[in-house]
């Protein structure tokens, strides 16, 4: 049984935070395939959004040995979108801060076994199509179709 690693948490301004990737984080992902779209255009999205979607997704890091900047030990792709929002300097990000020494293990858990759990879990369009309805069913606000696909970068009609 694998020892639990102790973090601790930080909350600091977006736009402030001084963060790299830590060393092995590209080479260990460097041969990921991704669907690499034009991103689309987030600034209608609401800043009440962005920092409830920041919140649900703190980022592990470890300091450098320094200290004076943070290491991610995942990657992060909406933290870069979201630096780009006219409103960001109002966001603030959490940091799951972590030992040096347990590194190589979150590099493990992050990149290898929750990318493998979450495949199974995979959303599909229409599964998106069907929370809109029940979301509406129930008189839940909810974004449109038009929102989503813009966020995604596919078209509105992948939800049906």
């Amino acid at each position: 049984m694998m020892k639990k690693i102790n973090s601790k948490t930080k909350k600091l301004p977006l736009n402030s935070i001084n963060l790299m990737s830590y060393s092995q984080l590209h080479a260990l992902t460097k041969h990921d395939k991704l669907k690499l779209k034009a991103g689309g255009n987030i600034d209608m999205l609401d800043i009440g959004v962005m920092q409830a979607i920041l919140d649900i997704h703190p980022l592990p890091v470890t300091q450098s040995s320094e200290n004076n900047y943070y290491l991610a030990l995942m990657p992060s792709g909406f933290l870069e979108r979201f630096k780009a929002h006219p409103l960001s300097a109002k966001l603030t990000v959490s940091l799951l801060v972590y030992p040096q020494e347990a590194a190589a293990r979150l590099l493990t858990i992050g990149l290898l076994y929750s990318p493998a759990f979450s495949m199974s879990l995979a959303l599909s369009g229409n599964t998106i199509q069907e929370r809109l309805l029940c979301f509406k069913k129930h008189s839940l606000p909810c974004p449109t179709k038009k929102v989503l696909a813009n966020l995604a970068n596919v078209l509105p009609s992948t939800f049906r």
